[in-house]
């Protein structure tokens, strides 16, 4: 990775490119955080489930209080480990 800064910051752009192409090729997941609407009658559990994350995680991306009600509408971040 540190190749690929260098031949970024010197403006070598292909050689970045292929430095950073290295390095992903032995990665075969990727931790992501997307935001989510929450939909009507969610339940925190089930909805950490359902797009592959924990409620720890999700409570934790978002600040939140451990006995947190969710309400229909609201925007959560939900970090999660994509393949």
């Amino acid at each position: 990775m540190a190749q690929a800064t260098y031949w970024n910051a010197t403006s070598e752009y292909d050689s970045a490119y292929s430095a950073l192409q290295e390095v992903l090729q032995g990665i075969d997941s990727i931790y992501i955080n997307t935001e989510i609407e929450i939909s009507d009658g969610a339940c925190l559990a089930f909805f950490a489930n359902d797009n592959l994350s924990t409620i720890d995680a999700v409570l934790e991306a978002n600040n939140l209080p451990k006995n947190m009600v969710i309400n229909f509408g609201r925007q959560l971040i939900v970090p999660s480990i994509q393949q």
